[in-house]
């Protein structure tokens, strides 16, 4: 539980030094802070395990619209 800690921590220091800019960015931090939340917890659900993959790619599909801008 110690390990989960530290990386809760971590990740909380991550993003007050450099907040996500967009909600991709955001995306792909929250993805990083879950499958480190999920690998450290003691109870292992594997289930779970499709949420950091699942995020990343959502991540690369705002990534992509965002640099395109807004459509009309």
């Amino acid at each position: 539980m110690n390990l989960l800690g530290l990386a809760a921590l971590a990740l909380m220091v991550w993003i007050f030094v450099r907040p996500p800019l967009t909600a991709s960015d955001a995306m792909f931090k929250g993805a990083i802070g879950i499958g480190a939340a999920i690998l450290l917890a003691p109870a292992r659900r594997f289930g779970y395990l499709v949420y950091p993959f699942v995020l990343p790619a959502a991540a690369l599909t705002f990534a992509t619209a965002e640099q395109a801008g807004p459509s009309r």
